[in-house]
C-alpha cells in the first residue's frame, strides 16, 4: 500500500480533520451540562417536596398553640407555670 512502518493509531492522523470537530466538541459540551443540571434539578424536587411538606407544618406551630391556649401575655405565662407546678404533683403522686 505504500505506507510502511506506521503503527496502528498514526493511521488517525493520515485522515483529514473532521470540519464538524468543534461543533461536536461544543455539542458533547452542552449535553454534558444538561445531564448535571438535570441530576442535580431532581435531586432537588425531594427535598423541596421534605421542606415545604413534612418539615413546613412546624412553622406557626408555637404561635397556634400559644393563641389555641390562650398564652399571650406574662399573666399567661403565670398560670402556665401554675400549670405545670400541678401536672408535677399530679405525676409524683401517681408514681406513688
Amino acid at each position: 500500500m505504500g505506507i510502511l512502518d506506521v503503527k496502528p493509531e498514526e493511521l488517525a492522523k493520515l485522515l483529514p480533520s473532521d470540519e464538524m470537530g468543534p461543533a461536536l466538541s461544543i455539542m458533547a459540551d452542552v449535553r454534558a451540562y444538561f445531564q448535571v443540571a438535570y441530576k442535580r434539578f431532581a435531586d432537588n424536587v425531594p427535598l423541596a417536596i421534605d421542606y415545604e411538606l413534612v418539615r413546613g407544618t412546624e412553622r406557626g406551630v408555637l404561635a397556634a398553640l400559644y393563641e389555641g391556649l390562650g398564652i399571650n401575655g406574662p399573666e399567661d405565662i403565670a398560670s402556665v407555670k401554675t400549670w405545670r407546678r400541678k401536672a408535677r404533683r399530679l405525676l409524683i403522686a401517681a408514681r406513688s
